[in-house]
């Protein structure tokens, strides 16, 4: 906001704030002001748009992951929701976390409820956006890395 804008005599605005008058007194001597500055947040419609195409994106691989997560629970011998605590021993507990049912489908439930209050609350700034892009990286990375480590390590291990 520009000076000429603030429209408050012998006060300067600078950067994105909001100057409001909440008093103003007339005595003999002269005219006194009390200004209030507030800091006014901007919407970054373009980067809170890209923000919310690659959470769209991640949730979409998240969904693809249950297919795939399901798969793993077949081959590693899981059968019902007690599996997580007594499932194969031999499995590390993040791969039995991630490949739990309510892991499964949670996190992708989760994620696009945290999707749809972005785009009906419509924050200004982009942290929220980034926050909920972040989390659903780590969320679908972190399925695929956990669920597929066994595999991993058992062709690791394999010798010719």
């Amino acid at each position: 906001m520009s000076n000429s804008e603030c429209r408050i005599p012998n006060f300067e605005c600078v950067g994105r704030y909001i100057c409001v008058v909440s008093e103003a007194h007339d005595s003999g001597a002269g005219f006194a002001v009390a200004v209030e500055v507030h800091h006014v947040a901007t919407m970054k419609p373009f980067a809170q748009g890209v923000c919310v195409g690659f959470s769209i994106a991640l949730l979409l691989a998240q969904a693809y992951l249950v297919r795939f997560g399901m798969m793993l629970r077949g081959m590693f011998g899981f059968n019902g929701p007690s599996d997580f605590f007594t499932g194969v021993d031999a499995l590390p507990s993040a791969t039995r976390l991630v490949l739990s049912r309510g892991w499964l489908f949670g996190a992708p439930a989760v994620g696009a409820i945290a999707i749809a209050v972005l785009v009906w609350r419509r924050p200004r700034g982009v942290w929220p956006y980034l926050l909920v892009m972040g989390l659903l990286a780590a969320a679908a990375g972190g399925t695929w890395y956990f669920a597929d480590a066994p595999i991993s390590e058992l062709a690791g291990s394999i010798q010719e």
